[in-house]
């Protein structure tokens, strides 16, 4: 499912999304914020792969990231990638966002709004410098 226009909530009858946004630098991992959007996302019936559910790593970041993008490659049925706050800033984030690029799957930000006027606007992959090499790094030790 690849939406190129801004799409709410409502409208959203189905999809199975992951969930990206910032997590280091933030109080509890970002934790309570990832199950808040979780939470609104799936109660308009969406499925949410929520990476703070599950978290086998205890933090290390190398370790989780590598595991989120692997999701990201190879989760059957996944339509895209929904980011909430300053994703750009965030390295995971970028990562995240140009692995879905790559498997050709939607990118969405979520705007929340009232509950009737939430919805998703359609974002494109961002990276800065450096982002790419350790993309690869990622890659060659999720091998």
């Amino acid at each position: 499912m690849i939406i190129n226009q801004k799409i709410y909530l409502t409208d959203l009858k189905y999809g199975k999304f992951y969930l990206s946004a910032p997590m280091s630098g933030y109080p509890d991992l970002n934790y309570p914020e990832f199950h808040r959007i979780t939470a609104i996302l799936r109660s308009y019936g969406l499925t949410i792969i929520n990476p703070a559910e599950g978290n086998p790593h205890n933090g290390n970041w190398d370790m989780c990231l590598t595991d989120d993008l692997t999701i990201i490659l190879t989760e059957p049925g996944l339509d895209g990638t929904i980011f909430d706050g300053d994703w750009h800033k965030s390295k995971g984030d970028r990562l995240e966002s140009f692995t879905t690029y790559k498997r050709g799957l939607g990118l969405w930000n979520f705007v929340e709004r009232t509950k009737h006027n939430s919805y998703l606007e359609p974002t494109e992959f961002y990276l800065e410098d450096g982002d790419f090499e350790t993309w690869c790094k990622l890659m060659k030790e999720g091998k």
